[in-house]
């Protein structure tokens, strides 16, 4: 498992889908598969965030878009 920052992920996930780990606000772990990637998005589009701290991400699995703070260390 490697760390990476959020905007590491953010490259990661403009290409492909990627499982990654981090720690939501309330101290929980969570693992979570996402992509930006509009190929991945069946036609979906994600938009931009109103919240300059977070960016937007697709969850695969709970099939609905997740905000993920900026400032964040992820685990791939």
């Amino acid at each position: 498992m490697k760390k990476i920052s959020a905007n590491e992920l953010q490259t990661l996930l403009a290409k492909q889908k990627v499982t990654f780990t981090f720690e939501k606000q309330n101290g929980e772990s969570r693992t979570m598969t996402a992509t930006t990637n509009p190929e991945l998005l069946e036609g979906m589009i994600i938009n931009p965030s109103k919240n300059e701290g977070v960016f937007t991400v697709y969850d695969l699995e709970e099939k609905g878009f997740r905000s993920i703070k900026k400032d964040i260390t992820v685990t791939i």
